[in-house]
């Protein structure tokens, strides 16, 4: 990100053993992830966790990095709030609130002016080579073969992730 971005989630889990992810999220969220992932820490079905609308009248940047972040950043943040209600959860009278954040990093920022700084993501790669031979009559090129890697991490949507890449 060009920016010094923050992002939070809170997620409360009340006495009916309903849970609230609230997030400082701008766009959509990935309900069905989170859901799914708080149910998976917590145990709960997906018609007792609640999504909490952030604001979405600012959209935020847009391209790869923006979703990238948001997505993993996101929920990793709700990874780590259901895992503290989880710990606290039979000890700890309920309604239970774990709040957790995340502010990127400032520094090695790439200033196109200075032309210092990063100018690559560091979160992940991609990369493709594609083999092609060219007709020698007719000058059109045949694509004889295509190779992909991407090194992403953690896929929380493996068929997402496929169909992007294809």
């Amino acid at each position: 990100r060009e920016n010094r971005d923050s992002y939070s989630v809170s997620v409360k889990l009340d006495k009916n053993n309903k849970l609230y992810i609230s997030s400082s999220s701008n766009g959509s969220t990935p309900e069905n992830i989170w859901k799914e992932t708080a149910g998976n820490i917590l145990g709960l079905d997906s018609q007792s966790i609640e999504i909490v609308r952030g604001n979405n009248t600012i959209l935020p940047n847009s391209g790869p990095s923006f979703l990238s972040n948001d997505l993993s950043i996101m929920t990793n943040l709700v990874e780590k709030c259901c895992n503290g209600i989880k710990k606290q959860r039979f000890q700890q009278a309920l309604p239970i609130i774990e709040k957790r954040s995340f502010k990127s990093p400032g520094k090695n920022v790439w200033d196109e002016n200075k032309l210092k700084g990063m100018p690559f993501n560091g979160l992940s790669w991609g990369a493709a080579v594609i083999e092609i031979e060219l007709d020698p009559v007719f000058l059109i090129p045949l694509i004889r073969g295509i190779w992909t890697i991407f090194d992403i991490g953690k896929i929380y949507n493996i068929d997402a992730a496929c169909s992007a890449g294809e």
